[in-house]
């Protein structure tokens, strides 16, 4: 590894956001035992909760335009309330960091866990980096296909400001929206960047898959349901 292109940081010295349901007790406290064994600076964020409400509910709650099946019927397009009140829980802790000026800060949701204060080296020109293993990467590091999920995820300040203004209207799923502006998948010719919009920021992506692990709650989502 050549370490003049990267940054060294244990988990226990970033700040780490754990989105979670008010009434997902077994996901907390399994949290709160991880945060507990490693030392971790983690405060759990109350997510916002779709499950009964409607898609003019969620609308109401939120300025950012909800765009319901606009993609022509595409399979990445948003279609439930509990997708969008996934993206609005993400998108209220990008806006966290943005007003208390974080300077990164590592986001998970409450089905994930890690066995060890890992340390992560971070290039220094990374935006964005996946901490789970449902992404995939390239020689380089970066995020290239297939890749899922917004469950861990290490970004900077500038990337949160990146991605308020990707998410400036929702179209897609939280963790799909992001992918057409990544730049290592825009260069593969993922088949998202169909979705690119030059006019937006681009994303300099990395991961580092072996962080965070899903845990046996994953399969019982609470955050985001899917048809």
């Amino acid at each position: 590894m050549d370490t003049a292109h990267y940054e060294r940081y244990k988990l226990s010295n970033i700040k780490i956001f754990c989105i979670s349901l008010v009434d997902a007790k077994a996901r907390r406290e399994s949290i709160l035992v991880m945060r507990k064994n490693l030392g971790l600076n983690l405060e759990i964020i109350d997510a916002i909760d779709g499950r009964k409400k409607s898609k003019a509910e969620m609308q109401t709650i939120t300025k950012r335009p909800i765009r319901w099946n606009c993609l022509n019927g595409h399979r990445d397009e948003m279609k439930t309330p509990t997708e969008a009140a996934c993206s609005l829980s993400h998108i209220s802790v990008w806006e966290r960091m943005i007003n208390e000026n974080l300077e990164h800060a590592i986001i998970i949701e409450d089905d994930v866990t890690c066995q060890q204060n890992a340390t992560l080296n971070k290039a220094k020109d990374a935006d964005f980096v996946y901490l789970s293993p449902r992404a995939n990467r390239n020689p380089n590091g970066e995020a290239c296909a297939p890749i899922w999920g917004a469950e861990a995820y290490y970004l900077t300040n500038t990337c949160a400001a990146k991605l308020l203004e990707i998410n400036q209207e929702l179209r897609m799923p939280v963790d799909i929206q992001w992918l057409p502006q990544m730049e290592s998948l825009i260069e593969s010719g993922f088949f998202l960047t169909a979705f690119t919009d030059k006019n937006l920021h681009i994303l300099k992506a990395y991961a580092l898959p072996n962080i965070f692990s899903l845990n046996n709650h994953h399969h019982n989502s609470q955050i985001r349901e899917r048809n």
